[in-house]
């Protein structure tokens, strides 16, 4: 029996193991996966399409395409994918389009010959960056049509051939400031200067303009006619990387007369926009009703390959400029051709308290605090017997109703026959002291403080500083006790530029002991250099000394921060 069970057994698995080794002879559904083999991409050109990339079954014959979203899906035959647009070569040229004339610089447009069809075609502007050469030896500088900035050259009279100008087309074109455009140099990564050039004088010239890092130059000659234009490209392809160079415009001939010329260009970065940055951008909490500092906004845009510039305000759209801020506003949106950055905001109504002064109360006092929005106290009795007109806040906005809304600190009674009442600037002419020296003393001395002149740039000026945050301080000595309930500061009359955001008024009698009488946190006019008066109104008090403390600075739009005051005057009104 156990002979027979053992016999039956070998032969069944006999028959299994013929069965199990004829399984691959009949195909690959049901029992295992495709044996699969690569058919690589073929890319489409400009003068031919491509092939997608597909997968072949080496077992079945079967074809399949793949994707993440899909996985593999059985295809009958390869996806042909449709001719390309051009593909951009070593060669560049700067043309009119239609093949026109320039009479201007703007009139240039960058072509690029195709490394397929060799067919000039005009490059993709994404794949530009203008930018102007800046002149270590007095070059000027002049605006285009289209918002870029061109360098003027001028070479005297009796220049002789081989003359250069040392040109470094990598800093601020007006400022000589470090530029924000970067070209890395990088070894095996050819990098294109596409310049054009405007000849101003009335005899043809013949240039060369090159560009030299650690003794490698790169250069090309070029001749521009008399009252012409002309385009030239540089090819810099140093062996190693740095994204700095020096550039040199040479005069190739002899000269008797002056000759201008004018230059600017773009630089080729080989690759698109990647993203736009917020390198810096203001403060994220707002009031309700204010407006964004956009001024303190800086955007970079990433080309790739280590290759950014830092964009013009008018180059990219915030959604929130111009726009008085509400309590909906959650994100600020800023966008640049395809690409968007956002970051988020608070916007929330600050019921800081405001001080009501120049009147007297039910209660027989002469100031009052309310909050911002509610209803102003009843039973106000008019100073001297006078019917009141207005209530004034700092910046000199005028309330006719009794409702405090988003003002600002302090609002002060103004009577209809105000102006009966004598008014006399006690500061005026009165001596200055600082706690700084100042950055020009002789050109914004600090008497321009008191001297009466509240007009173009007649103002003093602080020290430079590296930050927003410093306390600098002026003082004025009235020569004697007089009652004081009104300080007025005025920004330079010029532009406002530099006037502080926070800041606060102090008050003595003796020169030692002070009283802080004012404070205002966030001055909503300084960021937009709003050159209008501030008015700082608090209750009466009998003083000698007015000291006024910056504590935030600004920095105008510049890189260093100050504190600017065109005129200082003080009054008991």
């Amino acid at each position: 029996m156990k002979s027979l069970f053992k016999k039956i057994i070998t032969g069944f698995l006999s028959v299994a193991l013929v069965i199990f080794c004829a399984l691959p002879l009949v195909g690959c559904d049901g029992y295992c996966q495709h044996k699969l083999e690569e058919l690589e991409r073929v890319p489409a050109t400009c003068l031919q399409t491509g092939l997608r990339t597909a997968y072949k079954c080496v077992k079945c014959g079967k074809m399949f395409h793949y994707s993440d979203a899909t996985g593999l899906v059985e295809a009958t035959e390869r996806e042909v994918l449709p001719v390309s647009g051009h593909q951009v070569g070593e060669v560049y040229s700067g043309k009119v389009e239609g093949g026109g004339t320039a009479d201007s610089l703007t009139d240039f447009e960058v072509y690029s010959k195709c490394a397929v069809c060799e067919q000039d075609f005009k490059v993709n502007t994404d794949n530009l960056i203008a930018f102007a050469p800046s002149d270590y030896s007095g070059g000027t500088h002049f605006d285009l049509e289209d918002g870029r900035v061109a360098t003027r050259y001028t070479f005297p009279a009796g220049t002789t051939s081989g003359t250069v100008r040392i040109i470094e087309p990598l800093r601020d074109s007006k400022t000589n400031a470090n530029a924000n455009v970067e070209v890395p140099f990088a070894a095996k990564v050819n990098r294109y200067l596409i310049m054009f050039v405007h000849n101003e004088s009335n005899i043809d010239v013949n240039i060369k303009y090159g560009a030299e890092r650690n003794g490698e130059r790169c250069n090309t000659e070029v001749h521009v006619p008399a009252n012409g234009y002309a385009s030239f490209t540089v090819t810099i392809n140093f062996s190693a990387g740095d994204p700095r160079s020096w550039h040199e415009l040479y005069m190739m001939q002899d000269i008797d007369t002056p000759v201008t010329l004018s230059l600017c260009g773009y630089f080729y970065a080989s690759n698109k926009l990647q993203s736009i940055i917020i390198e810096k951008y203001g403060k994220t909490e707002f009031a309700i009703g204010e407006k964004l500092d956009v001024e303190n906004i800086v955007i970079v845009a990433d080309y790739g390959e280590n290759v950014k510039r830092t964009l013009k305000p008018e180059e990219y759209k915030v959604n929130l400029e111009d726009k008085e801020l509400t309590e909906e506003d959650t994100e600020v949106v800023i966008t640049y051709k395809n690409k968007s950055v956002k970051y988020p905001i608070t916007v929330k109504r600050f019921f800081r308290k405001v001080t009501l002064v120049g009147a007297t109360f039910a209660d027989g006092s002469s100031t009052k605090e309310v909050e911002q929005g509610k209803q102003l106290p009843s039973g106000i009795t008019m100073n001297r017997g006078k019917t009141l007109d207005y209530w004034i806040d700092m910046y000199g906005e005028k309330y006719t109703d009794y409702t405090v809304g988003d003002s600002d600190i302090t609002l002060k009674a103004v009577y209809t026959d105000a102006g009966t009442v004598d008014k006399v600037n006690l500061a005026l002419r009165k001596p200055v002291t600082s706690n700084e020296k100042g950055f020009n003393p002789s050109g914004f001395g600090i008497g321009n403080i008191t001297d009466g002149v509240k007009s173009g740039y007649n103002a003093w000026g602080s020290d430079a500083h590296s930050s927003a945050s410093n306390f600098v301080w002026v003082e004025i000595d009235l020569e004697g006790v007089n009652a004081v309930n009104e300080v007025v500061l005025y920004p330079r009359a010029a532009d406002g530029v530099y006037f502080p955001i926070d800041y606060f008024i102090e008050v003595s009698s003796d020169g030692e002991n002070y009283t802080k009488v004012f404070e205002m946190t966030g001055d909503k006019l300084s960021p937009q250099n709003d050159n209008r008066p501030r008015y700082c109104f608090f209750n009466g008090i009998n003083t000698r000394y007015i000291r006024v403390t910056a504590t935030t600075l600004t920095n105008g739009g510049g890189g260093q921060y100050y504190c600017d005051y065109g005129e200082i005057e003080v009054y008991y009104a």
